[in-house]
């Protein structure tokens, strides 16, 4: 029992190791916040295959004199694909939501692409990368949806959006102290069997 006790401990904080240095995908777009530069990379470290990225502006907001309201699609240029891949843009100018579609976007790999913000009543809307701030975006990696929003790195003086899989379940404090406090209950019961025989 007491070795089935240490087995067990031993794979739960394993677990809780591997969770510690999670996969992501980021999307990084140089700063600084006043800038009218759109030029984004993505960077896949999910440990799979990205299938398709879409970025949703409905979250972001215009500040700009001759803007209001959030940020919409005006077209992309430049992309450079994955190596070996494709990305197949998508999206209406105008609209909030744009992406691409990819083949070969594998792990380590990355995909740079610009872009031009304009605002739903401003085709010539002079955005700046800190109004890019509350894009919502969605990634999926064999079929796992993984998420996440656009904040500005002050430190690093660009706006980034990490992606996180949604189906990774990261341990809380509370629920390390019920599964610490289940072990214990194993180990006082191996104790008290040895303790009997």
């Amino acid at each position: 029992m007491l070795s089935f006790i240490r087995h067990t401990s031993a794979v739960a904080l394993l677990a809780i190791a591997s969770t510690a240095g999670a996969a992501s995908i980021t999307l990084i777009n140089p700063g600084p916040a006043s800038s009218f530069n759109f030029d984004v990379t993505v960077n896949n470290n999910s440990g799979g295959t990205i299938g398709s990225i879409s970025i949703d502006l409905s979250g972001t907001t215009a500040t700009q004199g001759g803007g209001s309201g959030s940020l919409v699609f005006g077209g992309a240029f430049n992309s450079i694909a994955p190596a070996g891949g494709t990305a197949v843009g998508f999206g209406t100018q105008g609209t909030p939501v744009f992406g691409f579609n990819y083949t070969g976007f594998s792990d380590g790999l990355s995909h740079t692409f610009g872009w031009d913000p304009d605002t739903a009543g401003n085709d010539f809307y002079g955005a700046v990368v800190s109004e890019y701030v509350g894009a919502l975006v969605s990634a999926t990696v064999g079929g796992v949806n993984w998420t996440g929003t656009f904040v500005f790195d002050q430190g690093n003086n660009y706006a980034i959006a990490t992606l996180t899989d949604g189906t990774t379940v990261v341990p809380v404090p509370g629920a390390l102290v019920l599964m610490l406090s289940g072990l214990a209950g194993f180990g006082a019961l191996a104790r008290r069997k040895s303790a009997a025989a």
